[in-house]
């Protein structure tokens, strides 16, 4: 994360999940870029391809999110699995 003098912020990040996404259980890693502004974090985010492990295998799938600082962090992932 890089903040900047007015107190918004450009970040980058990978972030592996490991659960289940309809019922298939496994792991895979997000790719996350965003910007911080007026206490709203607002990113993009999608799926690394190649990086899902067990029935998560060949995942695809992306998604966006805009939350407050300090507060849980839902996140939706449009995705497909083949």
């Amino acid at each position: 994360m890089m903040y900047r003098s007015d107190g918004s912020a450009t970040f980058v990040g990978l972030e592996r999940v490991v659960g289940n996404v309809a019922g298939k259980e496994g792991s895979f890693v997000l790719q996350r870029t965003g910007i911080f502004e007026n206490g709203v974090a607002k990113e993009s985010y999608f799926v690394i391809l190649g990086s899902g492990t067990g029935e998560l295998q060949g995942l695809r799938g992306e998604g966006s999110s805009a939350v407050g600082h300090g507060t849980e962090h839902p996140l939706t992932l449009n995705y497909e699995l083949g």
